[in-house]
């Protein structure tokens, strides 16, 4: 355990080579664009490249899940929610690959999964990970903030009816005030 941990671990060459990966991945991702032309050069480049960075990545899981194990162990592969994102946009890859893009219509939205393979770097950054968990974490806070608020912002609009009651739905200008007329000044 000692051994994986050191050789497949944060730090590691594999690590390395992996978040080299990722960059390299989005920026593929970024040059992708839906009005490119599917016989051109860039197109068939991207499409290569999305091949082998697919079976790199599931090389990594099949790696990883044979090497720390699936469920068993205290460093099973998936006992890390980071690991689930990652087996998600694994899987996700393997079925944009699998299913031809003409078969189904499913398969955009299984494409985009591909959006989230720079996600991949937030578990290797200790900083940015930390701060994704605590936006994370201030979720349920931030629900009840808005339920407040919104609670607020009805409670005034209710006393604003009350204590107007109506009081600028007339004017009060003898010489802008026309008999029978609510609103003399938007008239056209």
């Amino acid at each position: 355990a000692e051994f994986t941990t050191r050789v497949l671990g944060p730090g590691s060459r594999f690590d390395a080579g992996l978040m080299g990966l990722i960059a390299v991945s989005a920026v593929c991702v970024a040059l992708d664009e839906p009005t490119l032309d599917p016989d051109s050069v860039l197109a068939l480049t991207l499409s290569q490249a999305d091949v082998v960075m697919t079976m790199c990545f599931v090389a990594e899981s099949v790696v990883k899940l044979y090497s720390f194990g699936v469920w068993l162990g205290p460093h099973a592969y998936f006992r890390d929610g980071w690991n689930w994102l990652d087996f998600t946009v694994v899987v996700g890859a393997v079925l944009a690959l699998v299913i031809p893009g003409s078969a189904v219509e499913a398969v955009r939205v299984v494409r985009l999964l591909r959006l989230l393979r720079p996600l991949r770097l937030v578990r290797r950054v200790p900083s940015v990970r930390m701060t994704v968990e605590c936006v994370i974490a201030s979720v349920p806070t931030m629900v009840a903030l808005f339920a407040f608020m919104g609670f607020v912002y009805v409670a005034l609009a209710i006393v604003g009816i009350s204590l107007f009651k109506g009081g600028f739905a007339h004017c009060t200008s003898p010489q802008d005030y026309v008999i029978g007329e609510r609103w003399p000044a938007i008239q056209t």
